[in-house]
Parts: C-alpha cells; structure tokens; sequence
C-alpha cells in the first residue's frame, strides 16, 4: 500500500539489526551443549556484535518503508498481509 510520501525527501540513519527474541536462550544451550561434549564455551563477547545498517527514512511518514519493486521502481509504502480461508 503506497504511502503518501515523497519519495525524493528522506533522510538516512543508521540503526541496529533487530536479533531474535530467543537468542540469549540459544547462546545458553549452545555452550551447555559444548560443555557436555567436552569443548570450551564461546565467549560472552562472540555473540554481543552489534550489527548496524542503514536505512532511509522519510520526513513526511517516518512509520513507512522504503520498497524497491523493480530496477526503476522506489517508493515509501505500508506492507500488510491477510489471510482468508475458503469462506473468504
């Protein structure tokens, strides 16, 4: 759903990858995992990468995102899905 943005007028910013909700849980059992085998636990510091990308956000509506739908097509726009069943 296209945005009503300009799509010449953004700004770009650096922000944080988002990580995974589970992945404290998931360092935990990997280096319990290591230890039963007998092999040393990773770092703390292995996992705490701070991971950054750039991104363009509009001035007019900075809650939409920046889509590229083909080599000439660029605009801000809303993504949504909906799901039916066979009863619509």
């Amino acid at each position: 759903m296209k945005a009503s943005a300009n799509k010449r007028e953004f700004e770009k910013k650096i922000v944080r990858k988002e990580t995974r909700a589970y992945q404290g849980r998931l360092q935990e059992e990997i280096n319990q995992d290591r230890e039963n085998h007998g092999k040393k636990p990773f770092p703390p510091d292995k996992f705490d990468k701070e991971e950054t990308k750039e991104i363009k956000e509009s001035i007019t509506d900075s809650e939409s995102g920046y889509y590229v739908k083909g080599e000439r097509t660029k605009q801000f726009a809303y993504s949504f899905h909906a799901a039916a069943d066979r009863n619509s």
